[in-house]
């Protein structure tokens, strides 16, 4: 299935193990997003490693 993902969908789901994790990181979805998700990432990712319960590699090596 394909599914359409913006954001502040993605970035909770790296933030914690939660229902939006299992569901975004399943083998059984493609996931697409618009490009500017890399730069918003830039810009938030000090934000989203300080409140990550994820291990900081698994976050540097998503992008």
């Amino acid at each position: 299935m394909d599914l359409v993902v913006d954001a502040n969908i993605l970035f909770s789901a790296l933030i914690k193990d939660s229902f939006a994790h299992n569901l975004l990181f399943n083998e059984r979805f493609h996931l697409f997003t618009p490009d500017y998700i890399f730069s918003e990432f830039e810009k938030h990712k000090e934000e989203i490693l300080k409140k990550t319960e994820r291990i900081e590699w698994l976050i540097l090596h998503l992008h």
